[in-house]
């Protein structure tokens, strides 16, 4: 029997970060007691990790979320309908579930019980990849089943079922932790790259090469960057100020100051895409990041789905061959937006650049060569050239979105939503051994 390192986590416990309140802080807190009373460690050791802070829109994650992630020993998902539309959440679960995988074929033992979905609110429709991790306990109260663990903690007549709930899942993680130690995960984790498991097979296949997970919904938006990387300006000379590129194309941030050292907590310093994140997310839309490698299959998804696209530009990027092209694409289709909405343009580029200003006639000249047009048409809320402050971008943006989406219900592809028939809710597989008196 193997006894868990005292610096990892038991269980890591994952939900979608706007359901976030007391009843999941109860929970966590009830759990984390139950599991250090039965492993025998001190009241109030760190046997859980629950992470308070809303990652949903960002582009990167905390570094104690990643190290609990690649360390803990058991995974337990607050399944609600929410839990599967979130980004974050697939990726948490794809992120562990890999490990699992590995300790499996590893071990040559299959279903090692360590992923736990765990019924939050009845959740009808799963993707696949959960509804094969579920299990079935029949010593739980019929109350979960039917209404899920919420429930159990909100009413008092359903305590019992409550704390019966928790002692048996309390047992089965430190059994499970004692027992099995999965791999620590390959590579660097960064959030963008990461593929969530809850996308469709064939976007999976696609996500699993750099792009984000991409839901079968109409309220996503494609953010396709056309930005080269520090090295692409570096090695074409298009221009000499590197300050505002990072290591990838998604990474420009053109908003950038020019003062070291930054300051952690301001937006001017995060991409653009980033930014962008955070204004979808207001007017409640799912998104994902691109750079203009994934433009044909972006826009085929964002046609199959009745999905919105937003192209966030450098101007600098007119004098790169393979952006340009895909500019002049993108242009394209403006011309045939009686088959289908528009996809956005949006052109930042701070104030406070001076190269940019300096050169700005001459990349005005470009914009207006590849954007033959969307200047014909002077659409000026769906083309928003030298957006000059992050301020200006944000509320540029949120027009842009709510025009584009007005544009879909009209020109968008009719669709019938698949019915469900599954029927199928999460079940916790948990030991038969009769549940303690919880202090």
């Amino acid at each position: 029997m193997a006894v868990p390192n005292s610096n990892t986590y038991y269980f890591f416990l994952s939900y979608a970060r706007d359901m976030a309140g007391e009843d999941v802080e109860q929970l966590f807190k009830d759990l984390s007691k139950e599991v250090c009373d039965r492993a025998g460690l001190p009241p109030g050791s760190e046997v859980g990790f629950l992470d308070r802070r809303s990652i949903e829109w960002g582009s990167s994650w905390p570094r104690k979320l990643v190290t609990a992630l690649s360390e803990c020993h058991t995974f337990i998902a607050l399944c609600t309908p929410r839990y599967f539309r979130s980004e974050a959440c697939g990726k948490e679960w794809w992120v562990f579930e890999e490990r699992l995988k590995r300790y499996e074929q590893e071990r040559g033992s299959p279903n090692v019980p360590v992923l736990i979905p765990l019924l939050w609110l009845p959740t009808r429709v799963m993707p696949d990849r959960a509804r094969s991790r579920q299990y079935d306990n029949s010593r739980l109260d019929p109350a979960y089943q039917q209404d899920g663990l919420r429930q159990l903690i909100r009413l008092r007549q359903l305590r019992d079922a409550y704390i019966q709930a928790i002692s048996l899942l309390a047992q089965h993680i430190v059994d499970q932790s004692q027992t099995h130690e999965l791999p620590k995960p390959t590579g660097q984790m960064e959030f963008h790259s990461i593929p969530s498991a809850f996308a469709d097979p064939d976007v999976a296949t696609a996500v699993r090469a750099g792009a984000d997970a991409i839901p079968a919904t109409s309220r996503y938006v494609h953010f396709v960057v056309a930005a080269p990387s520090k090295q692409e300006v570096s090695q074409s000379k298009i221009r000499e100020d590197l300050t505002f590129y990072g290591e990838t194309r998604p990474e420009w941030a053109p908003y950038r100051p020019k003062t070291d050292p930054p300051p952690a907590d301001s937006a001017l310093y995060k991409a653009i895409a980033e930014s962008a994140r955070t204004v979808a997310s207001e007017q409640s839309f799912e998104c994902g990041i691109a750079s203009i490698d994934d433009l044909d299959q972006r826009i085929e998804l964002a046609k199959q789905n009745n999905q919105l696209v937003v192209f966030l530009v450098d101007a600098w990027a007119t004098m790169l061959t393979d952006h340009r092209r895909a500019l002049v694409e993108c242009d394209s289709m403006a011309a045939e937006e009686h088959e289908a909405p528009t996809p956005a343009v949006m052109v930042p580029s701070s104030s406070d650049d001076e190269e940019t200003r300096r050169h700005w006639q001459r990349l005005s000249n470009e914009l207006r060569k590849v954007f033959v047009n969307r200047y014909a048409h002077g659409d000026d809320r769906m083309f928003r050239t030298s957006v000059l402050s992050l301020d200006a971008f944000e509320a540029d943006l949120r027009v842009a979105l709510k025009v584009a989406q007005n544009r879909m219900y009209v020109l968008g592809t009719p669709r019938n939503d698949v019915p469900d028939t599954t029927g199928l809710q999460p079940m916790l597989d948990l030991p038969e051994s009769g549940p303690d008196h919880m202090g």
